[in-house]
């Protein structure tokens, strides 16, 4: 049985900023953060002279998100039954040295320049199941150990800022650094990833399983007292396949389909002629209106959030809101009348930010960052509410290798639907908002379930409780 001495106050205040501190590098480490917007430097990279290989770069990326979703969910079941600190410094350690490792490629030898970036890129996605970035399984269980209840969504709300006050303006970072410097950005980001491993080792304090659960408080604040318990098949039937845990699954599927639609559809539909927004002016007003908008949604409207952490039907109540708001804003940004320009003007970021159309996409985008915010800190509370502590890592798991498959479901159907529709991409959003709308209904099904199922685990723990406290 392993023992973990219970944490003090300023100890958990610790634990909670060197959480923060090691995500935010692992948003600039990601592909997904510096491989899109370089497809075309890196096909020029490997192979100078050759045609454009963007079917091989992006062979690469798919596989990457396989590779991560499924290392999720088998990490899931990991994280639940070793020590979560040990593991997390490890797999940073391992994937910051893989970003180092990025520098050393070499250039312009083709297959053989191409060969060590797929292999590099296919041992990062599997150690990314077991780091600690936002939406990870080992985050999600240690979440559940070292915030109290009542303040998870104020955590999970400036996670989710981290990433978009990272990720955003780390596109274009990273677009215009490549160019130039492409081995000094995989330095830097290495090293930027390994500082707060090193800090992890240090000073982080493994907290006990269970340590935040209400059921559990008083008898895991005993040193002696140490919460060992497992998955049975009698509790991943009760609880792990619980209505709430299966429709969340569902849900999430679903959700992230839609999200398609901002970030493939609308890029694609305005970059497209007769439009003609450069890539460039589109990262810029994602930042100047998407940013703010993480910022609000984290340090506002998560917050306020907090107040709701036993209100588990008005948290559904509220994801359902948002989502739906989402949808409404996901429609009126293909539905905005756009100006017809030349690709010369649609480079012109001062002539962009005077157009009405590209002002309201903005506010678009910034309410579209509330919105999702707002759907995430009410959602995750929820599911950790709902499931034992033995059980953090593998619901996070499981639900995020099924949202992966949703994100790449939906950029797959939407676009069957735009040669389908003829390029209308009304109608295809249009399509994929119906899609999201089943995920809706998977919350408003919920409604009916949710307290069985927090009162089912709450007395499971107020009976583990008497059992260690010895009554």
């Amino acid at each position: 049985m392993e023992k973990v001495e219970g944490p003090s106050k300023d100890k958990t205040r610790l634990n909670q900023l060197l959480l923060y501190l090691v995500t935010t590098p692992q948003t600039l480490g990601n592909p997904g953060t510096w491989l899109p917007v370089n497809v075309l430097y890196l096909s020029t990279l490997f192979w100078p002279g050759e045609p454009f290989q963007g079917e091989k770069l992006g062979f690469v990326y798919g596989m990457f998100l396989i590779i991560t979703a499924t290392m999720r969910l088998v990490y899931g079941l990991i994280v639940d039954r070793v020590n979560r600190k040990r593991l997390m410094v490890i797999h940073n350690a391992l994937c910051a040295l893989v970003v180092l490792l990025y520098a050393f490629i070499p250039e312009g030898n083709g297959n053989t320049s191409f060969l060590f970036f797929f292999f590099l890129t296919m041992v990062l996605g599997f150690m990314k199941g077991g780091s600690c970035e936002n939406d990870s399984p080992v985050l999600n269980s240690l979440i559940d150990d070292v915030v109290d209840e009542g303040k998870r969504s104020g955590v999970f709300g400036m996670l989710g800022m981290i990433v978009q006050v990272v990720g955003i303006p780390g596109l274009l970072v990273s677009a215009w650094v490549f160019e130039n410097y492409w081995r000094f950005f995989f330095l830097a980001v290495g090293i930027m990833l390994l500082v707060p491993v090193a800090l992890i080792a240090l000073k982080f304090e493994e907290p006990k399983r269970g340590a935040k659960k209400q059921e559990l408080k008083e008898v895991l604040k005993r040193d002696d007292k140490v919460y060992d318990y497992k998955l049975s098949r009698e509790t991943i039937k009760s609880t792990v396949l619980s209505p709430t845990n299966v429709l969340a699954f569902v849900e999430g599927f679903f959700t992230q389909a839609i999200l398609a639609v901002p970030w493939f559809l609308v890029f694609s539909f305005l970059q497209a002629p007769p439009n003609n927004l450069s890539a460039l002016n589109l990262g810029l007003l994602a930042v100047f209106f998407g940013v703010p908008g993480g910022f609000f949604g984290a340090l506002g409207v998560a917050k306020w959030f907090n107040k709701y952490a036993n209100k588990l039907r008005a948290r559904i109540g509220f994801i359902i809101l948002f989502l739906s708001l989402s949808f409404v804003s996901y429609l009126a940004m293909a539905s905005i009348p756009y100006p017809h320009i030349t690709r010369e003007t649609g480079a012109d970021f001062l002539f962009i930010i005077q157009q009405p159309a590209y002002i309201f996409l903005g506010l678009l985008f910034f309410v579209a960052q509330v919105f999702m915010i707002g759907h995430t800190v009410n959602q995750r509370p929820i599911l950790q509410k709902v499931n034992l502590p033995e059980a953090q890592g593998l619901i996070m798991g499981a639900n995020h290798f099924l949202e992966i498959v949703g994100n790449g479901f939906g950029v797959m159907l939407s676009g069957f639907l735009l040669v389908a529709f003829g390029r209308n991409y009304a109608l295809t959003v249009l399509v994929l908002v119906l899609v999201g709308v089943i995920g809706t209904a998977m919350w408003a099904l919920d409604l009916r379930y949710v307290e069985t199922d927090v009162d089912q685990v709450s007395k499971l723990l107020s009976t583990r409780a008497r059992e260690l406290g010895g009554l």
